[in-house]
């Protein structure tokens, strides 16, 4: 008896490990990503990890890449604490949470010749932040550790001659994914407006991407449509290279007070969630008050409540507004 009883625990024990070392079912609907940027005021890791509902975190450094390697001695402005980064960082994965870093698909950032070239940027993002048994860059901060992908922003492309090689990047990456010990991820950061122009582009036409975050400029006029998501679901069905690219619903906390309340944001959910390609909300600015993670906690409870057809009608006391341009934007009150 108590031998099948330490079994039975022991099984129980391996199965919670598992869950936790991967952190993130990229088949759930009920996601919640986010990016933590100095940009926006983001200075403690561990803190932000150990207080909200995010498990897939987009980490944008003020980092730039000299001759296709990562140079970290180019911040003055926001002088990255990278000793208390890297701790926050095995600590949020500790947690189960899965931390990307950004890179902007910008020819202004880095560019490349042609894929050959590409594909040397793949092994040194691999060798820095993966890993790679080559340490290529002797500046590099993040001593052994590795991050568990990347995350190309591609909000910043005029055309398809900004992006070469950019499929040919991920391709390396993929195929140097195969040589880790841990699952590692995809994700695009991309605009909901000017769908055309974005779903043509060379990366995400090309190249196998797990989830998109799907966002848009600050600041629009407001309207409650998410104008071109059946855009970006066409896109997810005949266009993506992975037949099971998930997108997530971009939004953004605002000063100005908005249209939209929770019960909407219920009924919103009810609506886009019923695709197959929907994979949960994704924020860009989380950590700028504890209101901010408030509302984040309790939106979290209504796409649960959602997808698992136990709709809400209220949340809590906490009062807050939903401003939606051709995204979803939030502001408390």
């Amino acid at each position: 008896m108590l031998t099948d009883l330490l079994i039975k625990y022991a099984i129980l024990l391996t199965i919670c490990g598992l869950v936790l070392a991967s952190g993130v079912d990229i088949d759930s609907k009920t996601n919640i990503a986010s990016y933590f940027t100095y940009e926006f005021g983001g200075t403690d890791l561990l803190s932000y990890c150990e207080n909200n509902d995010a498990n897939i975190l987009a980490i944008s450094l003020p980092l730039k890449f000299n001759n296709l390697y990562a140079d970290f001695s180019k911040d003055k402005k926001y002088k990255v604490d990278y000793k208390q980064l890297t701790s926050g960082i095995v600590s949020c994965q500790s947690l189960g949470k899965q931390v990307l870093l950004t890179l902007s698909v910008n020819s202004q950032e880095y560019g490349f010749k042609d894929d050959s070239e590409a594909e040397i940027f793949a092994q040194n993002l691999w060798d820095t932040f993966g890993e790679g048994s080559a340490k290529h860059n002797s500046n590099n901060p993040f001593e052994n550790i590795s991050l568990d992908g990347f995350n190309f922003n591609v909000t910043d492309v005029s055309s398809n001659e900004d992006n070469e090689g950019y499929s040919a990047l991920i391709s390396k990456l993929r195929s140097l994914f195969t040589l880790g010990k841990k699952d590692y991820f995809i994700s695009a950061t991309t605009y909901y407006s000017n769908a055309e122009q974005y779903i043509t582009n060379d990366l995400l036409t090309n190249s196998d991407i797990d989830f998109i975050f799907l966002h848009d400029s600050v600041g629009q006029d407001t309207n409650k449509k998410l104008i071109n998501w059946q855009a970006w679901v066409n896109y997810s069905q005949t266009i993506s290279p992975n037949p099971e690219v998930k997108l997530y619903v971009g939004l953004h906390f605002l000063e100005e007070p908005s249209l939209l309340n929770p019960p909407e944001f219920s009924e919103l959910v009810k609506s886009i969630s019923q695709s197959k390609y929907f994979g949960g909300i994704s924020f860009l600015d989380i950590m700028n008050s504890q209101k901010n993670l408030n509302v984040v906690s309790q939106l979290k409870e209504i796409l649960v409540n959602n997808i698992q057809n136990n709709f809400v009608e209220t949340v809590d006391t906490t009062i807050f507004r939903i401003n939606v341009s051709e995204n979803i934007a939030i502001s408390t009150n």
